[in-house]
């Protein structure tokens, strides 16, 4: 196999090239979460507002083995492309592509059963049941076409280019931004969540030609699929699916927090969410690329190259939260009214916002250290690491919303982070050439 350009060249600089355009997908596909909040809260008010993120809330729970799969994908790509032979990748592409397909349908199918009773135990308020319903089981239809796109994006970046996904995520999301803007005027929530499910759909399509045209050469044959490559799959994607439902249980559970609290909190606490995981996106891009670079790196066991491309991403991360700090601190309120106009909302959200950059600091560590483990395959680690924490928050989310109200929930998130941060340290400590 030709050897990768992130095994090659300086490691600052292949790093931050591969994972600027991972960045800016990343970027563009919250952009859009964003964009539809705002549009949907601007057009139809709070409460529909409060209808999506709910509806989001309880969708990203489907969306555990997605996330799964297109990690144990990329990590699957990125450790044998360098020492796999050209059949042996084509097959675990293909293996990839149809369990992907498979689980999607199992998925989608039980999550229409699920949906309502899930909006109930999320303490989803009687008056935005339907809305979050009807959002909620247009979006299922489309999961399949979602989860295959999502993965086929990962198998091009762990192969090792960045670019063509960035380009198939600035396409679909600008489709979603237009289609909101014209089917929520004629069809409300369901515009909403049609307009999401078209574009993905288009997307992996348009992904799929890609694929065929660049890593995926062999057509699909019955004697590719086997149960090795499964077995890999079924070693890398659980430990990550595990970690996503600690995820998605400590936002169900903060959305049952926040339930009692009012369409309000609600609303203002989803803004400031969609502004935060913006924020958060730069971080975010960096780690799925150092992950991709350990990963390769480790397959040729280059440890000092390692080393470095660690410290490449820690400089890029930290001076990335200067600018942070300062629109945080100076500009939460001008942030929030691209959300709302009620001042209760703006204010609520404006709260999250002030605390973020102590929050992300915090987290810069944690991910970068997962970062590593995951590069090392050491999944069992990273689960320990990312599990904890989430445990860690969800006992204090409990506790101090219980007595500081609404300020309790980034109090949690701080000193989740900062174990999170120690904890990662320390497990990485672990991997020999870290030690």
């Amino acid at each position: 196999m030709k050897e990768s350009t992130l095994t090659q060249g300086k490691p600052a600089r292949v790093l931050l090239q591969f994972a600027l355009p991972i960045i800016f997908s990343m970027f563009a596909t919250q952009f859009y979460a964003a964009a539809d909040s705002m549009i949907v809260g601007r057009m139809m008010g709070q409460e529909a507002l409060a209808a999506v993120s709910n509806a989001a809330n309880v969708m990203s729970f489907f969306l555990i083995i997605s996330g799964g799969m297109e990690l144990g994908g990329s990590l699957l790509v990125a450790g044998r492309s360098l020492t796999s032979s050209e059949d042996e990748l084509q097959a675990k592409i293909w293996n990839l592509l149809v369990t992907d397909l498979i689980i999607a349908i199992a998925v989608s199918g039980s999550g229409l059963f699920l949906t309502r009773w899930l909006l109930v135990v999320t303490n989803t308020p009687a008056e935005i049941m339907d809305q979050a319903m009807v959002y909620g089981r247009i979006y299922l239809l489309g999961l399949p076409f979602l989860m295959e796109y999502d993965l086929m994006r990962e198998i091009l970046i762990g192969s090792g280019d960045s670019k063509k996904p960035m380009h198939m995520i600035l396409l679909t999301s600008a489709l979603n931004i237009l289609c909101d803007v014209l089917f929520i005027p004629h069809w409300g929530i369901a515009g909403a969540a049609f307009a999401t499910a078209g574009a993905q759909m288009l997307g992996c399509f348009l992904t799929y030609r890609i694929l065929r045209k660049s890593v995926l050469h062999l057509p699909l044959g019955r004697e590719m699929l086997n149960m090795t490559c499964v077995r890999e799959i079924g070693r890398l994607a659980p430990p990550y699916m595990f970690q996503q439902s600690s995820l998605v249980l400590l936002s169900l559970f903060r959305q049952a927090v926040l339930g009692p609290m009012g369409t309000q909190a609600i609303a203002g606490y989803s803004a400031a969410g969609r502004i935060t995981t913006l924020m958060m996106m730069p971080v975010g891009g960096m780690c799925q690329a150092l992950t991709v670079y350990v990963s390769q790196n480790v397959s040729l066991q280059r440890t000092e190259r390692i080393k470095a491309g660690i410290r490449a991403s820690y400089v890029t991360s930290l001076v990335y939260l200067i600018p942070v700090t300062i629109v945080s601190f100076f500009l939460p309120q001008a942030m929030m009214t691209l959300f709302a106009d009620d001042n209760s909302v703006i204010q609520y959200g404006s709260i999250i916002l002030n605390a973020w950059p102590l929050v992300l600091l915090l987290a810069i560590p944690q991910n970068l250290q997962e970062a590593v483990m995951r590069g090392h395959e050491k999944m069992h680690l990273y689960l320990v690491s990312s599990i904890s924490t989430c445990l860690l928050n969800i006992v204090f989310t409990l506790f101090l919303t219980k007595y500081a109200g609404f300020n309790g929930l980034w109090i949690a998130n701080i000193i989740g982070n900062i174990w999170g941060a120690f904890i990662a340290f320390v497990l990485v400590r672990r991997i020999p050439q870290h030690a």
